[in-house]
Formats: structure tokens, C-alpha cells, sequence
């Protein structure tokens, strides 16, 4: 077959041609379409984590409002993640049988309803039910911008266009931190959910106008070939093809969009190795970030200071995640965030013997970030390359959903912790412990798929099937 970049002129045109998909993706250039569609999900992203944080910045105000006790919020922050499971688990599936973006779309508008819910709730029980909400709604627009972004990328810089993308969900985050302090003081906590609920609404417009279908899900939903050489041209620059092509994915099977299918023999072990490496990660991610601004105000820190410390914690973060992505490119591996995985079990460990200090405290807290999160955002393209098209969003959209569970043991823990008579620093100690099971869960994994080829059957759709 000729090589696409090359001669795409002679793809086009005669009867039946058969076009590689996936490899005419891989051999593009990095162009507007590829720039779009990443920075349309990047803006997602960036809702995402602004929205997943806005409760923790807004927690130390709802209690002192409502005379809650702080342990209480351990359920709130745990709903969160129920909610994940749910979205990851349902919007995933919905999005391998009806395509991502349209399940991009619903899923952006449930968060920003649910986040409009939540400026209006007066006591525990309607939070816990808005913060359900927007949690499915969170994890199931994340898992379809992580896979959507993925199928659209080539593959010499997928890691890294994934990972630039998904780091717009910490630095959602960091807005979040840089101006919650201020919109309470002058508006109340409900003003940081009015903008979280009224942007993610207004983006979902512009998705439903401005964003294609993955051509690698058109492909495997056997749409019309005359529809996927559409967006090949938009990719192309130019018409390309004609429609009349026989488009296929090779490299891939074709697989039933079913759970059955991430635990089909050759997926299985890598499904669980995995779920470890995303729950135990995200275990120390809520349990340092979401708990953060409520710990250390009730150790004294002022509550600009504290939420100061979580954004430093999320902008260092982001800069691991670039950091580790292009490690990951540049070594075509995933060792880099495996290695890294490791490294940030001590640099968790050590945030509570320095709260004393706020300058320590701070520089402690920006290693740790700069780890934790790191390797938080590069696990969402490791998920992506674990699983082809056809099961992708189910795989991604599962892997999500077992970093809810993470979410909910690290909110339930964060609770219990709380209520004890732990110090500071050995509750750090402790939640820096499972993280080594999690990096030898990633160490595993990698190894695995590093040393196993690609296999599968291709993904034909006949030029004469309907549109």
C-alpha cells in the first residue's frame, strides 16, 4: 500500500483500495485538525479538574457555613468517585457502541448541570447527590477525550499529545486554586460552582459544532466509507479519497464493545495490572490534594496559604506530566512513569515532616506534585495503548472507573485519618506506602506489553456498505 504521506493522491479513486487507517494517521503531520481536536478536549480537561477541585477549595467555607464537621466530608469526597465509577463504566460503553463524541458531549453537559446543582445545595445529603453526579459526568468525559485525542494522534507523539492534553486537568486545578480564595471572600463558596456549572455547558456547544467522530471508531463501527474519507481529507489537508476506498484498521481485532472483552485472555492480566496502578495512584492523588486546604487550615495555615499549598501541589504536577511524556516518547516506552511511579512514594512520605515550615512545606509539596500527578496524567495514555479501537473507550472508561474506587478509598481514608490522633506525618507515611505496590503493578504491565506484538485481524469496511 502506498505510504500516505507520500501519495495520497493515489489512495483515492480506485474501486476498493484498501486504506490503513491507523498507519495513514501515524505517517500525518501534526496539522490544524490534530490541533483542534486536542484543544477542545484540553478545554474539557481543564473543566474537569477545575470542577473535580472546587469542592476541596470550597470545603473549609461549606463547613464553617453549615457547622459540618470536617470529617464528614470523607463521604462527599468518596460520592465523587462513585459517581466515576458509574460515568467510566456507562458512558464508556455508550461511547463504543454510539461513538465518543456525542458521549463527550452528554457527559459535559451532566457535569456542568450537576456543578449548577451544587451552587444550589443547602445541606449535606443534596451535595452528596450533586457530587455523584458530577463525578459520572467527570470520568466519562474524561475517558472519551483521552481516547478520542489518542485515536487522532500519531503514534511517534501520542504519549506526548495525550499527556499535554490531560494536563490541562491539573491545571484546572491551579485556576481553580489561584482565584477560589478570592471568589469566596467576595461571592461565598456557591460562586465557584456557578462558573464551573456555566462553562462546561457552554463547551459542550461548541464540541457538538466543531468536533469529528474518531475516524479509528468509524472504522470499527463500519460507518460508510464515504463519511471516513471525509475526515481523512479534513487530516489530508485536501480530497484525498473519494469515498469509494475499503478502509481498514490492522494491528487491531475487531472485539465485542463488552466488559467480556478487557478480560478476553489476551487483556486480561494487563486489565488488573492496570486497575492496581490507577487506584493505588489515585489513592495518594485525592488523599494529598483533596485533603490538603482542610488539613492544614485546622493545623493553623491560614486558608489562602493552604489552598496555595494544593496549587503548587497541581502546578508542579503538570510539569512532571510533560516532563515524564516526553521521557516516554523519547524512550518509546512507559518505563520513564514506571520509574517515576516509584520515586513518588518517598517525595509523598515526606510532606508531613516539613508542615511546620511553610516554605519547606511548600518546596515538599511541589516534589510530590511534581510525581503523583506526573504519573497520574501518563497512566491515561498507557490505558489507550493497552486496548484497541473497538474496546478502547470500555478499557479507558474501566481503568477510569477503578480510579474512582482509588478515590473513594482515598476520600473514606482521608475521613478516618482525620478523625484519629495520627500525626501529620505518619498519616503521609501511610499513604505513601501502597504507592510501591502500584508501581510494580505499572513495572509489570509495561514489561508485558513491551515484549508482546500487536496482533489482530483487520477492520474492512466494504465500499458499497450505506452511509
Amino acid at each position: 500500500m502506498p505510504r500516505p504521506d507520500t501519495n495520497l493522491g493515489l489512495l483515492g479513486g480506485a474501486q476498493g483500495v484498501p486504506v490503513d487507517v491507523a498507519e495513514f494517521i501515524d505517517a500525518t503531520r501534526f496539522g490544524r485538525v490534530h490541533a483542534m481536536v486536542t484543544a477542545l478536549c484540553a478545554f474539557v480537561a481543564l473543566l474537569d479538574g477545575y470542577d473535580t477541585l472546587a469542592i476541596a477549595y470550597a470545603a473549609p467555607a461549606i463547613a464553617e457555613q453549615w457547622a459540618m464537621d470536617a470529617s464528614l466530608f470523607g463521604p462527599i469526597f468518596a460520592a465523587h468517585g462513585v459517581g466515576g465509577i458509574i460515568g467510566g463504566v456507562l458512558i464508556g460503553a455508550f461511547a463504543d457502541r454510539k461513538g465518543r463524541r456525542v458521549a463527550l458531549c452528554a457527559a459535559t453537559v451532566l457535569f456542568g448541570l450537576a456543578a449548577l446543582a451544587t451552587a444550589l445545595a443547602t445541606g449535606f445529603t443534596q451535595l452528596l447527590i450533586c457530587r455523584l453526579l458530577t463525578g459520572a459526568g467527570l470520568a466519562g468525559a474524561l475517558g472519551n477525550a483521552i481516547s478520542l485525542v489518542a485515536e487522532y494522534s500519531p503514534l511517534r507523539i501520542r504519549t506526548s499529545v495525550v499527556s499535554a492534553m490531560f494536563s490541562a486537568f491539573p491545571l484546572g486545578g491551579v485556576v481553580g486554586g489561584a482565584v477560589s480564595a478570592q471568589m469566596i471572600q467576595a461571592w461565598g463558596w456557591p460562586s465557584l460552582f456557578w462558573v464551573g456549572g456555566a462553562l462546561p455547558i457552554a463547551l459542550a456547544c461548541l464540541l457538538a459544532i466543531l468536533l469529528p467522530e474518531s475516524v479509528k471508531f468509524l472504522v470499527a463501527a463500519r460507518s460508510g466509507p464515504r463519511r471516513i474519507a471525509q475526515v481523512l481529507n479534513r487530516l489530508a489537508g485536501r480530497r484525498a479519497f473519494r469515498g469509494n476506498e475499503t478502509f481498514t484498521v490492522t494491528r487491531e481485532a475487531q472485539a465485542t464493545r463488552s466488559v467480556r472483552a478487557i478480560f478476553a485472555a489476551r487483556h486480561a492480566l494487563n486489565t488488573v495490572l492496570l486497575w492496581i496502578a490507577f487506584a493505588i495512584n489515585q489513592v495518594a492523588l485525592t488523599f494529598a490534594i483533596t485533603w490538603m486546604p482542610l488539613m492544614l487550615h485546622r493545623a493553623g495555615i491560614p486558608l489562602g496559604r493552604a489552598i496555595m499549598a494544593s496549587t503548587l501541589y497541581t502546578l508542579a504536577g503538570i510539569v512532571g506530566a510533560i516532563t515524564f511524556a516526553r521521557l516516554a516518547d523519547r524512550a518509546k516506552s512507559a518505563w520513564p512513569v514506571a520509574r517515576a511511579y516509584l520515586l513518588s512514594a518517598p517525595a509523598l512520605g515526606a510532606i508531613g515532616f516539613t508542615a511546620s515550615t511553610v516554605w519547606l512545606l511548600f518546596a515538599t509539596v511541589s516534589v510530590a506534585g511534581f510525581f503523583v500527578v506526573g504519573v497520574a496524567v501518563n497512566l491515561n495514555p498507557v490505558a489507550a495503548s493497552v486496548y484497541p479501537t473497538a474496546i478502547r473507550s470500555t478499557g479507558v472508561g474501566w481503568s477510569l472507573a477503578l480510579k474512582s474506587v482509588g478515590g473513594i478509598a482515598g476520600g473514606l481514608a482521608g475521613s478516618a485519618m482525620v478523625s484519629s490522633n495520627l500525626s501529620v506525618a505518619q498519616l503521609y507515611l501511610m499513604a505513601a506506602i501502597p504507592i510501591v505496590l502500584g508501581a510494580a503493578s505499572l513495572g509489570s504491565l509495561v514489561r508485558r506489553t513491551t515484549a508482546s506484538e500487536p496482533r489482530g485481524a483487520d477492520l474492512a469496511i466494504p465500499p458499497g456498505d450505506a452511509q
